[in-house]
């Protein structure tokens, strides 16, 4: 399935793809890499094949990942809420939550100040505040993992 990126955000540049390919392109001293992505909706599945690309239905699409079998599949997913408002987040524990289950659950950690930033450094932003102020004011989705790192 395809993982759009975005090259800008507010006029930025984000060098998202540059995180993402920092660790097999030896660019680590330059870009923290991007390791893993935070999707609306719960459409992605472990094992499920990734098309990593920019310019999405635009004639400068551009799929990057080929080539990198680390960066062809998902290892996994969180569920995710993002309280921006707050600056709260939430991050399912197991697998998958049930119908049944809600946000006052025990399996939803709250993450605290040091994990919300690590979040953050880890989808690409550079700080915690940039995350928030993207997902304002409240987010519901998934994380979408291609390392083994959980948070």
């Amino acid at each position: 399935m395809i993982l759009g990126f975005k090259t800008h955000i507010h006029g930025k540049p984000t060098y998202f793809k540059e995180k993402i390919l920092a660790p097999y392109t030896g660019n680590q001293d330059r870009f923290r890499p991007k390791i893993h992505t935070i999707r609306k909706g719960f459409r992605w599945k472990e094992g499920m094949r990734i098309h990593m690309a920019t310019g999405i239905r635009t004639k400068n699409y551009h799929q990057f990942n080929q080539g990198i079998p680390q960066l062809e599949h998902c290892t996994g997913t969180q569920d995710i809420w993002i309280y921006a408002r707050d600056q709260r987040i939430l991050v399912w524990e197991k697998d998958r939550p049930e119908a049944s289950e809600t946000v006052t659950d025990g399996s939803w950690k709250e993450l605290d100040k040091a994990a919300m930033q690590e979040l953050a450094l880890n989808d690409g932003f550079d700080s915690l505040q940039e995350l928030f102020d993207w997902f304002f004011p409240i987010f519901g989705g998934q994380i979408v993992h291609w390392t083994g790192v959980r948070h």
